[in-house]
């Protein structure tokens, strides 16, 4: 998150907080932290493994590193941005935000940027009793509280000239909440609303607003959520007091299965196509991995067979038989957190590490998977999934024999633009120009349905049969040489065994041996052969 100081003059310099302390050692202080809010540069990566260094909200150390480790709330962080308790004792209970406070609002949405998602989480007050505040707003202000409820009407408040330099902001919103209890009310300002908050017609609204003009948002009231700072009590009596806070966000719920869970759909807004996930969209990501989390085994799976009897032409495969690819491809930002069901075989499935102790204390994720699904009608190109967790027995791996047949549910994220090829592959020349991205389609589930690979059914018939001939050849095998061997045992002991007498020291004429001749030697064959006699040395020279 970028913070930049426009200072044209020193008079526009008093109506910064951090410049106002007198005090040289508060300057000083307060340029370090201006400093160490700076975001050092983001590599590429899918969001499992960032460092405190290049993190988003990098202003805050852990306990023990410095000057931080002694902040104890969002109060005293404030007051290094010099928004003391006395900037907080000008706000005048029991009126609505006057012209004379505006300047301290705007101060605090501005600074709002600076916060940790970690922090603001673990200093909010998640249950609260507006009789609390009402008791006693002094003591409270500066403080965040958990909003739930829905906004009723939203106002578009604008700012021009010097004053959207100084704050880097054109707008915010004044919006109305009913909270959950159905009874209290509250006022939030904020520097965002969503922008895909259906408005009272036709159509979607976006969350802007003609340049110069503040008015009411004609938008239909919607479930939303809010990391609220309190400032100051609106209303003359005690009993219609309204608490006024100041958020980053409204964050938005629709009545669809990902909005059911708990995701801030509204996150959805500004992510951007055909890159990979940057430090800006890495809340959205994690969001949606620990909202898919939250459904039940099965859930996703019955709610995407609800959702395909009821889509159009443009998200079903021709045979109607399951949803189609085709929006993910062409249509990314249209189906952008809709539920998907695709099948396929998974030819790459790995185990992500998160390292990043911020995540994995906020949501409970040190890990999740990363499946390459390719479905017989995506052309060959694969669909990408995260999910939670995997099948018992499901196998790892990527290797070019790998492959898994698997159906998974899943809410598209975004395209995703991400390295076809490691930059030590290629050439020391050419890494940094000539990196390969690949576009694919990213989806957030909770685990696959694994379809294992089944071993071919044996034919007992032919086992057997196959089985008894091996053994008859084997007999037969035995047999020949068993009565080979018995020959030579008779020859052994009728001929030889004669002439083996042991120690008789006498010689064995053949005529002892017994050995019968068929008759006396033939030599016809020799009466047949020419007889050329003997030839001398110089007739074959």
């Amino acid at each position: 998150m970028k913070i930049t100081m426009k200072m044209k003059n020193e008079s526009r310099k008093k109506h910064v907080g951090w410049v106002e302390a007198r005090d040289p050692r508060m300057k000083l202080m307060a340029c370090l932290v201006i400093i160490a809010a700076l975001p050092l540069p983001l590599g590429e990566g899918r969001g499992e493994d960032v460092s405190r260094a290049t993190s988003p909200h990098p202003n805050l150390l852990p306990e023990g590193e410095g000057a931080f480790s002694k902040i104890a709330g969002p109060r005293d962080l404030l007051r290094m941005y010099g928004i003391d308790r006395d900037q907080f004792s000008s706000l005048i209970d029991g009126r609505p935000i006057r012209k004379d406070e505006n300047e301290l609002l705007l101060k605090v949405l501005f600074r709002l940027r600076n916060f940790r998602p970690i922090d603001v989480e673990r200093w909010a007050r998640r249950n609260f009793k507006l009789a609390d505040l009402v008791k006693n707003p002094d003591a409270n202000r500066g403080e965040f509280f958990w909003l739930e409820g829905r906004v009723g009407a939203v106002e578009v408040l604008q700012l021009t000239g010097e004053m959207a330099d100084r704050f880097e902001l054109k707008q915010y919103y004044r919006s109305e909440f009913i909270l959950e209890d159905g009874q209290s009310a509250a006022v939030v300002f904020s520097r965002t609303i969503p922008k895909g908050v259906p408005k009272k017609g036709p159509g979607l609204i976006c969350a802007k607003h003609p340049p110069g003009r503040s008015g009411k948002l004609n938008l239909v009231p919607f479930s939303a959520s809010a990391w609220g700072m309190f400032l100051k009590l609106a209303g003359e009596d005690a009993e219609g007091r309204e608490p006024i806070f100041a958020a980053l966000r409204i964050g938005w719920h629709p009545a669809t299965p990902l909005g059911e869970l708990g995701m801030d759909v509204g996150l959805l807004d500004d992510l951007a196509d055909r890159r990979h996930i940057s430090a800006e969209e890495r809340e959205a990501f994690y969001q949606m991995l620990s909202a898919a989390g939250r459904a039940k085994p099965g859930q996703l799976h019955r709610e995407s067979q609800k959702i395909l009897r009821q889509a159009g032409k443009g998200y079903k495969r021709k045979d109607g038989k399951g949803f189609s690819v085709v929006p993910l491809f062409n249509r990314p930002a249209k189906p952008r957190g809709r539920l998907f069901e695709l099948s396929g075989t998974a030819r790459r499935v790995l185990r992500i590490r998160v390292d990043n102790p911020e995540i994995i204390a906020r949501f409970g994720i040190d890990h999740y998977y990363e499946m390459a699904v390719y479905p017989d009608d995506s052309q060959d190109n694969p669909i990408i999934f995260c999910v939670r967790e995997l099948p018992k027995g499901m196998p790892t791996g990527d290797d070019s024999r790998f492959g898994e047949y698997v159906r998974v549910a899943g809410f598209f994220f975004k395209t995703w633009g991400y390295s076809a090829q490691r930059g030590e592959e290629l050439p020391e020349a050419e890494r940094d120009h000539k990196i390969q991205r690949q576009l694919a389609p990213l989806l957030i589930g909770r685990e696959p349905f694994w379809y294992p690979q089944e071993k071919p059914a044996e034919n007992t018939v032919a086992s057997a049969i196959a089985g008894g001939l091996f053994v008859l050849v084997l007999l037969g095998i035995w047999l020949v040489l068993w009565l080979y061997s018995r020959g030579d045992k008779r020859f052994r002991e009728k001929t030889i065994a004669k002439a083996l007498v042991a120690g008789s020291g006498e010689s064995v004429s053949l005529d002892d041996l017994g050995l019968k001749a068929d008759g006396t030697p033939d030599f016809s064959a020799l009466e047949q052969a020419p007889d050329e006699g003997p030839q001398s040395d110089q007739s074959e020279s």
